[in-house]
C-alpha cells in the first residue's frame, strides 16, 4: 500500500523518461500536409464559415502542431480566422475536449489522432485520423489461410487505416470473399442550430436517428415528423462520412432508416443477416488497442483475430476471457457489498454523461446507500486514494477509457453497467459493454426494481437477504420506509432536546472518521504546554539546517 500512496524521492529525480520515437518526427512538410489532411480541413472551414478554430492533439503529435497551425493559418489567409492548439486535454485525448475548446470561444474542433468516436452534443468536430500504410495483398493472403471464403466476417481497424477502407472491400471482393463487412468510422461530427445548419450539410443527411433522438425512445416519432420529439428541437446532430482519398462527400447518417446499419465502437457496419455472435471478428492494428479490448470483452464468445501490421501475420486474440470476466463479477459483488459510493467523473464531452450520472445517483440512492459525485480530472492511483471513506468508485468515462487496472487503485474502480447490474438488474448473464449509453436502452421498458420498494407503506420494512460472496457470510438489510425517506431528503436534520437544538450533520466522511482509531492530535490535560519553537528554513530540496545527509 505505501508504493501507492507514497514514492521515493530518489525515484522521481533519477527516473528514466522514456521517449516515443514516433516516425512522425522524420515527416517532411509534404508528408504532414498529406497524412494530416490539411487541405480537406481547410475545405471544411472555408465551407462552413468557422472563425475560432481550436487543434486537439495527442501527447505524442504535439510536435507538429505549430506546423500544422501555420500551415492553416498561411492558407486561410487573413480573414479573421484563429487558430488555437490544445495543449493539454482535460480527460483523454481519444475524446473530444468540448470544455477546452469553449475556453477560448471556438467555434470548431480538428481532433487528431486516434479517437474513441463517442458521440459529442456541443461543437461541430472534423476528425483526422492520420494516415498509416498497410499492405492489402499480405493482409488478405493471411486472412484466406485461416477462414474460408463464405465465412461471415466483420472488419474493424485502428483509425489511422480508415482512409484505406474502400480498398480493403475491394480486395475482399477480389479474392472470393462473400460475408462480410468492413466498418465505417466518421470522420465529421456537426453540432448546429437548426436555424444555422448549413444547407450543404443538410441536402444529403438524414437527420433522425439515434445521434438526434438522444433520449432514443420515441424514434419512430422522429422520424415520422422529421424532427426531434424527445430532446431540444432547436439542435440538430449530423454525423457524416466523407472519403479521405478523394475528398468528395459521400454524406450518409450513421443510423440512417434507409439502409440496414448498425454502431458498433462508434463504427458503423453493414447489418448481416446472421447474429453478431457467429460472426468473426477481425481486428486490423496493434495489440494494446483499447478497442480491441472492448471488442473481446463484448464479444468475449466470438472468435477474434488481428493482423498485425509488423509481422503481416494473423493470430487469434485470446484475452483470458474467463479471468477477465471473473474479475469484473468480482467487482459487481464488491459493489453489492459497499456501503459509500464515489462517482467519478471522467469525461466532460461524451454525450448523455450527464444523464448516466443522474441514473447512478439514483441507483445508489435507491438502495438506501450514499454517494459523492467526485471530479478529478485525469484520472490516476493517487488522486482517489485522498478519498479513503469510499468503499468503491464508478468511473463515467468514453468506452475506450472505461476500464482501468484495478491492481493499481486502493478501492475498486466500476463501469456504470457494472453499478447497474450490482444494484438494479439482479442476475448477470455475462453480456458485457463498457458503453454507458446501451444502460438506457436496457431499461427504456423495463421496469425498476426500487420503484416497487418504494410503493410500501410508512409501517412496512425493506428487507433484503442476500449471501455475500465477499464476507462469505449473510446479509440481511432491514430498514423502515419512513428512515429511507428522512435519509434521502437531506443530509442536515435539526432535532428538538428540551430547550436546546441539536443540529445533526448525517455524512458517510463523518461516520468514517468517528470510526477510526487515529483522528489526529489530541491534547491531553496532562500534556505539558510548550512555547512554539522555529522550525526549518529552506525548501524541500534542501533545508538550511540539514547539513549535508
Amino acid at each position: 500500500m505505501s508504493l501507492i500512496l507514497s514514492s521515493n524521492e530518489r525515484d522521481v529525480i533519477e527516473r528514466t523518461v522514456s521517449v516515443n520515437n514516433n516516425n512522425d518526427h522524420n515527416l517532411s512538410e509534404g508528408d504532414v500536409y498529406y497524412t494530416y489532411e490539411v487541405d480537406r480541413t481547410i475545405e471544411v472551414i472555408k465551407k462552413n464559415g468557422f472563425k475560432r478554430i481550436a487543434l486537439q492533439l495527442p501527447d505524442e503529435l504535439l510536435h507538429l502542431s505549430y506546423q500544422i497551425s501555420s500551415t492553416l493559418k498561411n492558407k486561410l489567409g487573413k480573414d479573421n480566422i484563429d487558430v488555437f492548439i490544445l495543449g493539454d486535454t482535460s480527460y483523454g485525448s481519444c475524446c473530444v475536449d468540448e470544455i477546452a475548446a469553449s475556453h477560448v470561444g471556438a467555434d470548431f474542433i480538428v481532433h487528431y489522432g486516434r479517437a474513441c468516436l463517442s458521440s459529442t452534443d456541443r461543437l461541430p468536430v472534423l476528425y483526422v485520423y492520420g494516415k498509416s500504410h498497410l499492405n492489402i495483398a499480405l493482409l488478405t493472403d493471411e486472412l484466406q489461410k485461416v477462414v474460408t471464403l463464405d465465412a461471415p466476417l466483420l472488419i474493424f481497424y485502428d483509425v489511422e487505416y480508415a482512409h484505406i477502407k474502400e480498398d480493403i472491400e475491394k480486395s475482399m471482393n477480389s479474392r472470393g470473399f462473400t460475408k462480410f463487412s468492413v466498418s465505417q468510422v466518421p470522420t465529421e461530427t456537426f453540432v448546429f442550430s437548426k436555424k444555422d445548419t448549413p444547407s450543404s450539410l443538410t441536402s444529403n443527411t438524414t437527420k433522425c436517428g439515434t445521434d438526434c433522438c438522444r433520449t432514443e425512445l420515441n424514434k419512430d416519432d422522429c422520424c415520422e415528423t422529421n424532427s426531434c420529439s424527445t430532446c431540444d428541437t432547436n439542435t440538430q446532430i449530423i454525423n457524416t462520412t466523407v472519403s479521405p482519398t478523394n475528398n468528395t462527400s459521400s454524406s450518409s447518417s450513421h443510423t440512417s432508416t434507409n439502409t440496414n446499419t448498425t454502431k458498433i465502437f462508434g463504427r458503423t457496419i453493414t447489418t448481416p443477416s446472421f447474429p453478431l455472435n457467429e460472426c468473426t471478428f477481425l481486428w486490423i492494428g496493434k495489440s494494446d488497442s483499447p478497442t480491441l479490448l472492448n471488442v473481446l470483452m463484448t464479444y468475449n464468445q466470438s472468435k477474434i483475430l488481428r493482423f498485425d501490421v509488423d509481422t503481416a501475420k494473423i493470430q487469434e486474440e485470446k484475452l483470458p476471457t474467463n479471468k477477465s470476466i471473473m474479475r469484473r463479477y468480482h467487482l459487481i459483488e464488491r459493489a453489492k457489498d459497499a456501503q459509500v459510493f464515489g462517482i467519478v467523473v471522467g469525461t466532460l464531452g461524451v454525450s448523455r454523461y450527464l444523464d448516466i450520472i443522474e441514473h447512478s445517483k439514483k441507483l445508489i440512492t435507491d438502495s438506501h446507500r450514499k454517494y459523492y459525485v467526485i471530479v478529478v480530472g485525469k484520472l490516476n492511483e493517487f488522486k482517489l486514494a485522498n478519498f479513503s471513506e469510499i468503499d468503491i468508485f464508478v468511473l463515467v468515462a468514453c468506452p475506450e477509457n472505461s476500464l482501468v487496472d484495478n491492481k493499481k487503485y486502493y478501492r475498486p474502480v466500476i463501469t456504470p453497467f457494472e453499478l447497474d447490474i450490482a444494484l438494479n438488474a439482479g442476475l448477470w448473464t455475462g453480456d458485457y459493454t463498457t458503453d454507458f449509453s446501451s444502460i438506457f436502452e436496457h431499461h427504456k421498458n423495463a421496469p425498476v426494481e426500487s420503484e416497487k420498494k418504494d410503493e410500501l407503506t410508512n409501517e412496512e420494512e425493506v428487507e433484503g437477504i442476500r449471501y455475500s460472496l465477499i464476507s462469505q457470510s449473510i446479509v440481511s438489510a432491514k430498514t423502515s420506509k419512513t428512515k429511507i425517506e428522512n435519509d434521502q431528503s437531506s443530509s442536515t436534520q435539526i432535532v428538538p432536546k428540551g430547550e436546546q437544538t441539536l443540529i445533526v450533520y448525517d455524512s458517510p466522511a463523518a461516520q468514517f472518521l468517528a470510526n477510526r482509531t487515529y483522528k489526529g492530535l489530541d491534547l491531553t490535560d496532562d500534556a505539558p504546554i510548550q512555547l512554539a519553537e522555529e522550525g526549518r528554513r529552506g525548501i524541500a530540496k534542501g533545508y538550511q539546517n540539514e547539513g549535508n545527509t
